[in-house]
């Protein structure tokens, strides 16, 4: 198994469990080093993950030399007294045994004492006791880890892909999305970067939470019984696109009529149709405008730059529609291509 060592956010390499042991003890690897391998949550001290071999000492301490008084102290040590011992042996045996006669007294003779004659001292030259001295191992630091080494989380993948379907399934793919978001999110951060995917997550993250409080939105009120017209809101939304996209064409027509004149509009619409920038049957479908049943008036533009210069202005209305949404404001065609809406007031 390989780990991976880090100091103070410097990446030092890649070693083996070997490799660790003998850095701590030489001393280029710090109990206080951050080490990480594939399958940890996080970083975690190297004191945490592999402890030293400490055996060495006690085997060390064993095998050191007796110093010169400890020699001494033992050689001054009786001696086992032999004689006396077996003389004892014999008395106990003797006291003891069962004769089958009664046995005539033997006098007891005493037994001289012993004469213990003791080794001469000799002092011996105290040694120095052996000191383990450290080992170096000189090795070549692996590649640090680079970003992304390890590829895109999945997690930030399936977080991205639920979040895009959540716009179809609002909160019921929106809220695995979120939280597929955050794991991925919480991932790259606790690996110092080593998985990519931060930008997918996030994305994931933006859709969930906006659909999710979208579709509780929409549980709620329709629980309180209020009546949301979502279908005529969805089908006035695709009309009015549809009625700007006409407006962009009619645009465009009358800018090429204007061109071939010296940059002066035609005096009418018809003229299109007469110098062949626009068919009749095309003419009178860009002119019937139907932006929804929000939008309220007759269908059509009022022509608003009959016989004027073209300027590309972004303030010079060139179309004007008849019809008006709720707030009385009307789509208005500008000189310079852009469609927007606007509040036309009449003096």
């Amino acid at each position: 198994m390989s780990y991976h060592i880090s100091r103070e956010g410097q990446q030092l390499g890649t070693f083996s469990e070997e490799e660790v042991l003998e850095g701590l003890d030489s001393g280029k690897i710090l109990p206080t080093d951050e080490l990480w391998t594939e399958g940890m949550d996080d970083w975690q001290p190297v004191s945490e993950v592999i402890e030293p071999d400490e055996d060495e000492p006690e085997e060390a301490a064993a095998t050191e030399p007796l110093h010169a008084e400890e020699e001494a102290s033992l050689a001054r040590e009786p001696a086992p007294l032999l004689g006396l011992e077996a003389a004892e042996t014999q008395i106990i045996e003797h006291r003891y045994s069962e004769p089958e006669e009664e046995p005539e007294p033997v006098p007891v003779v005493p037994m001289p004492a012993p004469v213990v004659v003791h080794p001469p001292v000799v002092a011996t030259p105290a040694q120095p006791a052996a000191v383990a001295q450290p080992v170096v191992v000189y090795r070549t630091v692996g590649p640090s880890l680079q970003p992304g080494q390890y590829g895109i989380a999945g997690s930030a993948i399936a977080s991205m892909v639920l979040g895009i379907l959540s716009l179809v399934t609002c909160f019921f793919t929106g809220v695995p999305a979120i939280i597929c978001g955050h794991m991925a999110r919480g991932k790259i951060r606790r690996t110092g970067g080593v998985y990519s995917g931060d930008g997918l997550a996030v994305t994931g993250l933006i859709f969930g939470y906006v659909t999710s409080a979208i579709g509780i939105v929409v549980v709620v009120l329709a629980v309180a019984g209020v009546h949301l017209p979502l279908p005529q809101m969805m089908q006035g939304f695709g009309k009015e696109r549809q009625v700007r996209s006409e407006a962009a064409e009619l645009s465009r027509a009358l800018k090429r009529c204007a061109s071939a004149h010296a940059s002066k509009f035609p005096p009418n619409l018809d003229a299109l149709v007469q110098e062949h920038y626009l068919d009749k049957a095309r003419l009178e479908q860009l002119q019937r405008t139907d932006l929804g049943d929000s939008w309220k008036g007759p269908p059509g533009w009022n022509y608003m730059a009959a016989g004027q210069v073209d300027t590309d202005a972004g303030d010079a209305p060139l179309l004007i529609s008849h019809e008006s949404d709720g707030t009385g404001h009307h789509l208005v065609v500008y000189q310079d291509g852009t469609v927007d809406k606007a509040e036309i007031r009449t003096k």
